[in-house]
């Protein structure tokens, strides 16, 4: 719609209709295939005199799908340029409110930038005088526990396990965040059942099966 303002540049127009997905892993190639795919489908229809200048372009460091099989990867990547998807492989340096800078110093002007590469810790978290994990969340132990302030547990995002815990990091997924909260109620549940609701007074409590990822037994384990 914006591109539809009366006035507009040729190099603008082209801009605002250049739609850049930054993260060539699961989310990044399913959302730029589906956008193309509308784009190809709907969009060049309803607003056929910008068919040409409406592109998708995916920007990703080292290859699409690179945890996946080296099939998969061939076939995404058929399947994307054929959509009409540009891949770029790079590294992304800066994001201004209208273009993206690379690493090599190449310039991406774009309209839509949609950014599926991942998220670090913010401010708060790095600021926590806690030790950190691997990534640099707040490290915790096997029961999400910060092993400094064994009052505190820490679940999301915002954390990870310490790496004398020897345990992988965990993917930074809503359903990995929902699992540690039921773990984690039905933890504080039995120390404050144990006489462990005042502080300090959790460190004498037995806190039971550590967490893990799939559910396992009444009391809310997941393994």
């Amino acid at each position: 719609m914006l591109s539809d303002v009366p006035g507009l540049s040729e190099e603008e127009k082209s801009r605002l209709l250049h739609c850049v997905v930054v993260g060539g892993g699961p989310t990044g190639v399913e959302f730029s295939g589906e956008l193309s795919d509308f784009i190809l489908k709907d969009v060049r229809q309803t607003y056929a005199h910008v068919k040409d200048y409406i592109h998708v372009t995916l920007i990703e460091a080292n290859e699409i799908l690179s945890s996946f099989d080296d099939s998969l990867r061939r076939y995404a990547t058929k399947q994307l340029t054929k959509s009409g998807v540009h891949l770029v492989r790079g590294i992304v340096k800066d994001v201004k409110p209208q273009k993206l800078i690379l690493t090599d110093g190449t310039e991406v002007p774009y309209g839509l930038l949609v950014w599926s590469t991942g998220v670090g810790p913010s401010p708060f978290v790095k600021s926590l005088e806690f030790p950190k994990s691997p990534g640099g969340r707040i490290g915790i132990d096997e029961w999400l526990r910060v092993p400094s302030a064994p009052d505190v547990f820490a679940i999301g995002d915002c954390s990870g396990f310490l790496e004398s815990t020897g345990k992988p990091v965990l993917p930074a997924l809503a359903q990995v965040a929902e699992r540690q909260g039921k773990y984690l109620a039905n933890l504080l549940n039995k120390i404050g059942k144990d006489g462990g609701g005042r502080s300090n007074s959790g460190k004498e409590v037995e806190l039971g099966g550590p967490f893990a990822l799939q559910a396992s037994g009444k009391h809310g384990n997941y393994r």
